[in-house]
């Protein structure tokens, strides 16, 4: 006989500082945070617009929530990512990063393109934002 014996818990034994804990802890569930680290390419990057004969000049910055092996290996591979990063900025129009829409949608590109590398050399990416820090077409 595998008999559970329960007992019917009384107004006396429950504390008004467990019901508060427990309201508090629904309330607000606990959440893991994560540092965000940030790192910025050393330069602006500068390239011609396709079929134009403007040209676009971007500073880019990334962030990351993994460890800090996502920006040794940014550093570690600068020549292969600004390669790639002066590519797909030279196969934009001016009509496809003007605006605040293109710059958004420019930098989900710009963040495709380098965890591709990344991924490529090292296995990983880790790159979860790209911000551009400074944008000047001319």
């Amino acid at each position: 006989d595998n008999k559970i014996a329960t007992k019917a818990l009384t107004y006396n034994d429950i504390s008004v500082e467990d019901v508060f804990a427990a309201y508090k802890a629904k309330e607000e569930p606990y959440e893991e945070l994560f540092e965000t680290m940030y790192y910025e390419f050393p330069a602006t990057l500068t390239t011609n617009l396709k079929g134009s004969r403007r040209f676009l000049q971007v500073g880019i910055g990334i962030s990351t929530q993994y460890d800090e092996t996502v920006i040794e290996n940014i550093e570690a591979h600068m020549p292969a990512l600004t390669a790639e990063i002066l590519a797909t900025l030279s196969g934009y129009t001016e009509e496809e990063v003007a605006g605040r829409e293109a710059r958004f949608a420019l930098a989900e590109d710009l963040r495709t393109t380098m965890n591709t590398t990344l991924t490529g050399l090292e296995g990983f990416g880790g790159i979860e934002k790209v911000h551009l820090t400074s944008y000047v077409m001319q």
